[in-house]
């Protein structure tokens, strides 16, 4: 058979947000034209490099920097081959196969050629377990089941596959962002797009299911959208139960995130202070990349505390803000983890934000 899957206290709504205990957002990210980066947030960068430079750590800390970024993978058109299947869109008539066998199988026949991998049901404990080291309250755990498969993005969503399909280009890492000068004379087509609402990503799914519907691509009912929470954290924790795509440590070699606040252990490493290009990092299980750091995440459902568990969950009916997930660049390694939950006003956009396209099915 087919395989199917696919907020801060609100009055109005029974449920309670907890603020974060510790700060997770610099102070000057603020969006107006006249904003920028703080200098002392940028790293040791080559204005037209994607590799990091020494860093220079806090008096007394000590750092192996040969896992530094430069020694990180460097292409984002790196597939891994041999998990690569040979999917495509089959047309019978009015049916279109739409599913794979197995976690990780890739595909890409859509109009931006943008790779999706494959998610088999699952059933998991979604949130950290009470002895993960600087878990919040929020982050449950609460078994979800997930009687239907779904495709997810492979990447972040890039500047170039943005501009292509919105013909705009919001990007504050772009070549006339307000951050254009930390990546003068890069190429950013393939930097994650940011500064992107959750209103903006939902438009953009939209309009690439209309195109997609329109080139008998999509068979009845499947869309193009974004994860919901659950979706999300399964895809990011690849069948492991670690508190990171990595194990229980995480560190700036392994993803963008401020080097100088590694998880649990791990060793201090660069800190880029911008987004990098997609692919950039080593990919987690089943060929996901990025999904720590770089970019927050939009996911599709409304944020609550406690999180919503139980078969095939999609969170509240109601609410104000929406989940976002994975850390990003601004961000330490404790809120890169697989658990930790975050959540912005679905308008709010923010240099730190982006997201990854999910491809869903429909609902019974």
């Amino acid at each position: 058979g087919n395989a199917i899957m696919v907020t801060v206290v609100i009055s109005v709504f029974s449920y309670k947000a907890t603020p974060p205990a510790e700060p997770l957002h610099p102070t000057n990210t603020g969006l107006s034209d006249t904003d920028s980066i703080a200098t002392d947030s940028i790293s040791t960068v080559s204005s037209g490099s994607d590799s990091a430079g020494p860093q220079d750590l806090p008096a007394g800390k000590s750092t192996n920097l040969a896992d530094s970024a430069e020694n990180v993978e460097t292409s984002n058109t790196v597939v891994a081959a041999h998990r690569k299947s040979a999917i495509s869109t089959v047309a019978e008539g009015e049916n279109v196969v739409m599913t794979a066998d197995r976690n990780g199988e890739i595909r890409s026949d859509n109009s931006l050629e943008m790779a999706f991998v494959w998610c088999q049901p699952n059933e998991y404990e979604m949130g950290s377990p009470v002895d993960e080291p600087r878990r919040r309250a929020n982050e449950g755990p609460v078994p979800v089941k997930l009687t239907y498969g779904y495709w997810l993005g492979q990447y972040e969503v890039t500047q170039q596959q943005w501009e292509t399909l919105m013909e705009t280009q919001p990007s504050a890492f772009s070549v006339e962002g307000r951050g254009a000068e930390h990546v003068r004379d890069m190429d950013t087509s393939q930097l994650p797009v940011e500064s992107v609402s959750w209103d903006d990503a939902m438009l953009f799914c939209q309009r690439l299911t209309e195109i997609e519907r329109e080139a008998g691509r999509l068979p009845r009912g499947w869309k193009y959208t974004l994860p919901t929470e659950p979706q999300w954290e399964n895809a990011c924790r690849a069948g492991a139960s670690d508190a990171t795509a990595f194990g229980n440590k995480l560190g700036s070699h392994q993803a963008n995130f401020n080097g100088y606040e590694p998880y649990s252990g791990a060793e201090y490493g660069p800190s880029i202070g911008r987004t990098v290009r997609v692919g950039r990092y080593p990919p987690n299980a089943w060929g996901f990349y990025d999904i720590q750091g770089n970019v927050w995440e939009h996911c599709h459902n409304y944020y609550s505390d406690p999180p919503i568990g139980g078969t095939d969950p999609t969170g509240p009916e109601t609410g104000t803000l929406r989940v976002s997930r994975g850390g990003s660049w601004w961000g330490g390694g404790w809120n890169s983890r697989c658990s930790f939950r975050y959540w912005f006003d679905p308008d709010k956009r923010d240099w730190g934000v982006g997201f990854r396209v999910a491809l869903s099915p429909p609902r019974d």
